[in-house]
């Protein structure tokens, strides 16, 4: 009875968004589905085979779950589900939550879990009346289901939260998007955000406060990362490109006593004398008494006094931002998932899973990369010769790098810089050329939009 509590147990504000959005995107693969089984199984084929109020519907399910013979062997516990109304999609996809995909076995295993679920719940029930047809509908959906896993499909379970949402962006709703299509900077935010980016807003505002202890309460993670962003470009007209650093949507939602064209009139001007300002102090090559603003314009959306609030907060999240290059995830993001979600997956899964995040996928030092064992790596990637870097350009990795405090004068920056990320101390010594004197990585390569698998040796 342990997995019945499991599959119908009462859901977080958390999980009921993600399900609403994991709902969306497991539509469109049952939508492709549909179409294979319309190609494969001959009683299918018609379209009255998809009209629940002909024969030919009942026959289409049955020809399907006749395909495989697990499937096949619980249509009489699939049924009695039905006529019950105890079927849930969702709570049958959360089951894989549990399973390895790294067993060499998981396959055969896999419609195995969720079969022994659906004659686990029927166990409990009794046969009825015969099969309306609501009960037909539940029938063809659960066979359908039970088929997109035998084919390997198993929902939102091969991903960790943060990687599928980034991936599925889109179902959430366009607000989380950037605003090409908005003709920014003239018509920006020009549709209201739905319930579910609502929602989906404050859960990320909920991890802001967790994190930072409660100083930082009315910001999101990603609003917050933006706000430290460099600007792509000073051009007012900026019409053909993104801007997210601009584009910090929420924020500038909530200020809801802002006056919006005259507040982004304000932000093109202040882009324009901030150009001029740094034209300026590069002729001169001092900053003698010159000041921002060059007159006294306040910034509608001047969301720098978060970063000043709570700069140790920020760096967390600005170096979350973007791939690391580390073996190993902040424990920050752990803690974070523990106290603001009731539940959080295992540490082995996210570095399974979550391998996306990862900048350098695996590397080696003084030794050859391709004579290292599979199992030394288990696809988790990073690279443990690399740590964080403090440049004039912003956060950066570097390898054989000193401590930010040898290399930059000493200031509260620093002090929190070295506070948050652990320094490198060791120093890494060539013994020469050769193909296993220096560092081997193998990492990611970003052009025009494609990936690609790139090896470097230094």
């Amino acid at each position: 009875m342990a997995r019945v509590r499991y599959l119908f147990r009462s859901c977080t504000e958390a999980q009921t968004i993600f399900k609403e959005i994991s709902s969306k995107v497991t539509q469109k693969a049952i939508d492709g589905a549909i179409k294979i089984i319309t190609r494969t199984y001959p009683y299918c084929v018609p379209h009255d085979a998809w009209d629940v109020s002909n024969s030919l519907f009942n026959s289409c399910t049955m020809e399907v779950a006749s395909s495989d013979p697990q499937i096949f062997a619980a249509i009489n516990n699939i049924e009695k589900i039905a006529q019950h109304n105890q079927y849930s999609a969702s709570a049958i996809w959360l089951l894989y939550e549990e399973i390895d995909f790294y067993q060499e076995d998981h396959a055969s295993k896999s419609l195995e879990v969720a079969v022994d679920a659906i004659n686990e719940i029927a166990g409990n029930l009794q046969s009825t009346s015969f099969c309306q047809e609501n009960c037909l509908k539940t029938m063809r959906e659960i066979v359908v289901q039970l088929k997109l896993i035998q084919w390997g499909y198993y929902g939102n379970a091969e991903a960790t939260a943060g990687i599928y949402l980034a991936f599925h962006r889109n179902y959430a709703g366009s607000y989380f998007e950037n605003s090409l299509k908005n003709y920014w900077p003239y018509y920006p935010l020009n549709d209201e955000p739905t319930e579910l980016e609502v929602g989906l807003n404050k859960l990320l505002v909920k991890m802001t406060d967790a994190m930072s202890g409660g100083r930082l309460k009315r910001t999101s993670i990603l609003d917050l990362s933006a706000y430290g962003s460099p600007l792509s470009n000073l051009d007012p007209f900026q019409t053909n490109e993104a801007n997210w650093p601009y584009e910090v949507n929420f924020a500038i939602h909530n200020k809801n006593d802002t006056n919006f064209t005259l507040a982004f009139d304000v932000v093109k001007k202040l882009s324009y004398h901030w150009g001029q300002y740094m034209d300026h102090i590069n002729e001169e090559g001092t900053y003698s008494d010159l000041k921002f603003p060059p007159n006294k314009i306040e910034n509608p959306f001047n969301f720098s006094t978060y970063i000043f609030d709570d700069l140790s907060m920020f760096l967390k999240v600005y170096t979350g931002s973007f791939p690391t290059a580390l073996e190993d995830s902040q424990s920050t993001w752990k803690e974070t998932a523990e106290s603001v979600f009731n539940e959080s997956i295992e540490t082995e899964f996210v570095k399974r899973n979550g391998l996306y995040d990862k900048l350098i996928m695996d590397c080696s030092f003084q030794e050859k990369l391709m004579k290292r064992s599979s199992k030394d790596t288990e696809l988790f990637g990073g690279c443990e010769y690399f740590h964080h870097s403090l440049t004039s350009n912003g956060v950066c990795y570097s390898f054989n790098g000193l401590r930010p405090s040898l290399s930059w004068n000493f200031s509260k920056v620093i002090e929190l810089f070295e506070e948050n990320f652990e320094a490198n101390d060791l120093e890494y010594r060539f013994g020469g050329a050769g193909a296993s004197r220096g560092i081997d990585l193998i990492y990611w390569c970003f052009k025009l939009h494609t990936l690609f698998l790139c090896t470097y040796h230094i």
